[in-house]
């Protein structure tokens, strides 16, 4: 279950991973779990994740912002990333994803995402034919995220 991260600590989060040249591509918060994913271009090491985590624990303890005991973990958003807004949607056009509407899927190539929609060609989907070109609302998305065949994965 998802609880409300307080905005005070969100927006030094927001900072101390701009701070250090990166992108924030997500916050997860449960009450007792604080997942915070980092991005940039090429990707980020364990090094960097390791580096975040050391100045963020220091900086949300020195301002005892989350006032109970938590656990931090800082990460990439891998290569087969949750996409959650957008934004998200903007930066894999063209790659595959897979799509869950209510008791749907939907798996496809990303052609298209505006501030409103998404158009998928379809791979393979319920009730749906390979080739099909799909406009879905941000709204009837309930779950996204990218898909990597193994073959992509290890092409150079």
């Amino acid at each position: 279950m998802e609880e409300k991260l307080p905005k005070e600590v969100y927006d030094l989060i927001f900072k101390t991973v701009n701070e250090m040249g990166l992108e924030l591509y997500d916050v997860e918060y449960d009450g007792r779990n604080l997942r915070v994913y980092i991005d940039k271009a090429g990707g980020v090491t364990i090094n960097t994740c390791e580096e975040v985590s050391n100045l963020l624990s220091l900086r949300l303890d020195a301002l005892d912002l989350i006032p109970h005991s938590y656990v931090l973990e800082v990460s990439s958003p891998g290569v087969e990333r949750k996409l959650k807004n957008v934004e998200h949607f903007k930066k894999v056009i063209g790659k595959k994803i897979i799509i869950q509407k209510d008791n749907e899927y939907i798996y496809g190539e990303l052609l298209k995402a505006d501030e409103k929609s998404i158009t998928l060609k379809v791979l393979e989907g319920s009730n749906l034919k390979a080739g099909e070109i799909v406009n879905i609302n941000y709204i009837e998305i309930k779950k996204a995220e990218v898909k990597v065949t193994t073959q992509e994965l290890f092409k150079k």
